[in-house]
Order: C-alpha cells, then sequence, then structure tokens
C-alpha cells in the first residue's frame, strides 16, 4: 500500500476517510457505483476520478464537496472529465 503522501489528491482525501469509516475499496465502489479497481486507481493516481465519481464518493463518506476542491482543478467544468492537455513542443 502506498504511503498517504504519495496518493493523488483524490486519494489523500478519500483513504483516510474511508478507513476510518471502515469502509474497503470494494464497499465503497458498489455504494458509488464502480469497481474496487477503479477506486483504487484514482486513489492511487494511475487514472483520474471523474467530477460525478468525486461528488459520489464525497456524498457516501459523507465529506464535504470542498475537501475534493484540489481533485476537480483538472477537470472539465461542463463535462466533469479530465481536460486534454495541449501537447508540449521540445
Amino acid at each position: 500500500m502506498k504511503p498517504l503522501s504519495e496518493l493523488s489528491e483524490f486519494g489523500k482525501v478519500t483513504r483516510p476517510a474511508r478507513q476510518a469509516a471502515g469502509i474497503t475499496l470494494r464497499e465503497l465502489g458498489k455504494l458509488v457505483g464502480v469497481s474496487g479497481v477503479t477506486l483504487c486507481q484514482a486513489e492511487i493516481g494511475t487514472s483520474n476520478a471523474s467530477k460525478r465519481l468525486i461528488e459520489d464518493v464525497a456524498k457516501a463518506l459523507s465529506l464535504p464537496s470542498l475537501s475534493f476542491k484540489k481533485c476537480t482543478m483538472g477537470l472539465c467544468p461542463t463535462c466533469g472529465r479530465p481536460r486534454k492537455r495541449a501537447p508540449t513542443v521540445a
């Protein structure tokens, strides 16, 4: 298990709250309609959490949406999906 300092911004908020509530990734996934694997990937940063997933997890864990402000910074405000980054020129 990765230490808290190496988690994504989403994981830094969700993991402590989830563990304090005694909820596994699989259990939380069932509550929000995704797999435990999807949540794990979002927590460790190998995939981005959509705005909807962030909202659903916040509701399931009874967290204020402000807890996730940093998590939504890279999301499109219209659709809530991760923004595509412009290609870099070398």
